[in-house]
């Protein structure tokens, strides 16, 4: 039981990356890709984001019980000239 998210990386170039990501989701990932059966409970939205985790998620073999919120959780990173990110 866990978050699933989308990282949100702003690089120093204008360029934004999106990713599923959130450390449980990340789990079962690997979980599901060494043959396991895992099932991962979050929150997920009805929203673009939500679709591509669970179309992440199914490529891995994870089976998600989502409890349907407004919309999928994210996270933003602002990344510095030196590598820090805010």
């Amino acid at each position: 039981m866990g978050e699933a998210l989308i990282d949100i990386v702003h690089r120093i170039d204008g360029t934004v990356d999106e990713s599923p990501g959130g450390s449980p989701a990340n789990v079962a990932l690997t979980l599901g890709r060494l043959g396991d059966a895992p099932q991962l409970v979050s929150a997920l939205g009805a929203d673009a984001h939500g679709a591509r985790i669970r179309t992440w998620f199914t490529g891995s073999h994870v089976r998600v019980q989502a409890q349907e919120v407004c919309r999928t959780a994210t996270a933003t990173a602002l990344l510095a000239t030196g590598g820090s990110a805010t």
